[in-house]
């Protein structure tokens, strides 16, 4: 399984996310554990992966808390990673297409990474090879 380089993970509550995320460019990842098939070691399975280009905090709180509850109403996901390794807007934005792509067939995600808008070339172009985006 790739790797997400996104450091530890987290439970994912309002109190942690506060406390360990910045205001400012990264990446995150929202999941779960659970034992793989080929081991029994639990191990975070990402079903989302996002970033933000200004309030990395806020992004995690609106789609991990905020958003996201199943049909039994509870949380849909218990667990966050994030990194505020990717520090600019171009950064998280192929950090987080690298995370999509390596990772889709588990995602929720239904849509490709947007582009970041502003001041970022118009060329930019998804990093993943055979990507047409």
């Amino acid at each position: 399984m790739p790797n997400l380089n996104l450091g530890n993970a987290y439970e994912l509550t309002s109190e942690n996310i506060n406390k360990l995320v910045e205001q400012k460019t990264g990446n995150y990842a929202l999941g779960n554990f659970r034992k793989s098939s080929s081991s029994l070691v639990k191990k975070f399975f990402p079903h989302y992966v996002g970033s933000s280009f200004t309030d990395l905090r806020a992004e995690i709180i609106q789609q991990g808390i905020s958003l996201k509850i199943n049909q039994k109403g509870t949380p849909k996901y218990t667990h966050f990673k994030f990194s505020h390794d990717a520090n600019t807007a171009i950064k998280a934005f192929k950090k987080e297409c690298q995370n999509y792509h390596d990772f889709k067939s588990i995602l929720e995600n239904e849509r490709h990474p947007k582009r970041p808008e502003g001041k970022t070339p118009q060329n930019l172009k998804c990093p993943v090879k055979n990507c047409n985006l």
